[in-house]
């Protein structure tokens, strides 16, 4: 049982079984020939739950928190490829700009337009400053720049 489909099948396949024994235990228990309110048949199961004292942990739980882990690992893994394809992609690109004039004069303008776009001017800026070797000149305003125009 490697995959998520297969434990997330496990997980149906156990539930269905357990909801079955238990509608089997509360008909041999007569609870259906009584008109229990939802909240009686609350307060019954769990006055008997702690009576009984379980402490060991259901087939179910254990299942269903192995699914929980798997889609976690799962989700970290994805994030770990994507940041790797980030780092291979950059890594190309700025090796190709560095190497071809021509590109990185090309794809200057869309980078700009790139940064540009994100919600927080700041970050924005920010983000310009640290790429500003592959900007066009003078796409950055410096902070002397900045002040003289809000004069």
């Amino acid at each position: 049982m490697n995959t998520l489909e297969e434990k997330e099948a496990r997980v149906a396949k156990v539930r269905k079984r357990e909801e079955a024994r238990l509608i089997k235990l509360a008909e041999k228990a007569g609870l259906f020939q009584w008109r229990l309110s939802s909240a009686q048949l609350e307060t019954l199961l769990k006055d008997g739950l702690a009576a009984a004292d379980t402490k060991r942990q259901s087939q179910l739980l254990r299942l269903e928190n192995d699914v929980k882990l798997t889609k976690k690992r799962q989700s970290e893994q994805a994030r770990r490829e994507d940041a790797q394809r980030k780092i291979l992609l950059g890594s190309f690109l700025i090796a190709q700009m560095e190497h071809k004039p021509a590109l990185k004069i090309e794809m200057a303008s869309e980078l700009e337009q790139f940064l540009d776009l994100h919600k927080e001017p700041k970050i924005a800026e920010r983000n310009k400053e640290l790429l500003k070797k592959w900007l066009p000149t003078g796409a950055i305003p410096s902070e002397q720049a900045k002040a003289k125009a809000d004069d």
